[in-house]
């Protein structure tokens, strides 16, 4: 296996930097000739490969149901990738996989059969994974771990634990949680939702918890529902699980005469892209998905460029507390 740049920095005595500033000729005046003939004798004496530039495709292969219209968590992941690939010469394309297509299906995709790298955005089937291992390139699995191949993700377990500090602080007791089973997402964020509430001795009592749903129109209707039959036993805050929830539930509540935030407060999980004009702003346990996106980009490109082995390489990208007028 090619030295990689870190390796002869280390070697060297010196920074990663420097190492590629000389090994690109692009050296500084700072960077001394008996440094740069270290560096050189190293890297030659250790089969290193210098980085190409040759262009390519990278496939991502996403759920056919998570049209990026739909997805605002892909939209904002896909820009990342795109962006840190372009960067350093490739092509990103999309493939959308419908479970109910024929179990070969990939066999029949042109992009691919051309692909140099391949970013897997849920778990492949059997048959596809062979397929993937059989064309012998760099593959990083994203939000998900499958054995032998680096992961990427987000944590916003922290972040969580820091928005309900933020609302103990505020004075809030008794907290409540609206959300949508049918989001990928929500089991997680209930849990954190459970661990903070718990960490900070907030009160969640499960008659305040809604279980809305993913349609706009119909979430207004469960939370307008809600707040018609409870308002004199409402709790200080409700948390979503997403921004749409959200939106639906911060109409329904302002429709009932209800003001945000003196007499509640409200707090979501999302992704800061939302379209819905929220009035006040919205406080918002972020996930940085653009961040994710550039992160997988630049993992998928070191593999192609430099082999580097990662196998079981797991790394997450912090989540970010915002802080709006809704709480």
């Amino acid at each position: 296996m090619s030295i990689t740049l870190q390796e002869i920095a280390n070697k060297a005595h010196c920074s990663k930097t420097t190492v590629s500033l000389v090994l690109n000729g692009r050296k500084s005046h700072n960077i001394s000739e008996e440094l740069c003939s270290k560096i050189n004798f190293i890297a030659q004496s250790n089969n290193y490969k210098k980085k190409t530039n040759s262009t390519g495709i990278v496939a991502l292969v996403l759920p056919g149901s998570m049209k990026l219209d739909l997805s605002p968590y892909y939209s904002g992941a896909l820009k990342g990738v795109s962006s840190s690939l372009n960067k350093r010469g490739y092509v990103s394309t999309s493939i959308y996989h419908d479970a109910s297509e024929k179990d070969d299906w990939y066999l029949e995709n042109p992009a691919l059969k051309e692909s140099i790298g391949i970013i897997l955005c849920e778990p492949p089937s059997l048959c596809f994974l062979e397929f993937i291992e059989a064309k012998n390139i760099p593959v990083v699995t994203l939000n998900f771990k499958l054995s032998g191949y680096p992961s990427i993700g987000s944590d916003i377990f922290q972040c969580t634990m820091d928005a309900m500090a933020y609302l103990k602080n505020k004075g809030a007791s008794n907290i409540g949680f609206i959300g949508s089973s049918e989001h990928p997402a929500y089991i997680q964020r209930y849990q954190f939702f459970l661990s903070g509430a718990f960490y900070n001795e907030l009160k969640f009592d499960k008659k305040n918890l809604i279980e809305a749903s993913v349609d706009t129109h119909e979430c207004y209707k469960i939370v307008k529902d809600f707040l018609d039959k409870s308002k004199q036993n409402l709790p200080d805050v409700f948390v979503c699980s997403s921004e749409g929830v959200a939106g639906s539930a911060m109409k329904a509540i302002q429709d009932s005469r209800i003001s945000i935030p003196q007499d509640i407060g409200l707090l979501s999980f999302g992704y800061g892209n939302y379209s819905f004009p929220f009035v006040p702003s919205l406080s918002l346990i972020k996930v940085m998905n653009e961040n994710e996106g550039r992160l997988l980009g630049k993992v998928i490109a070191d593999r192609i460029e430099y082999k580097d082995d990662l196998l079981d390489w797991n790394c997450k990208t912090p989540g970010q507390f915002v802080i709006g007028e809704s709480c």
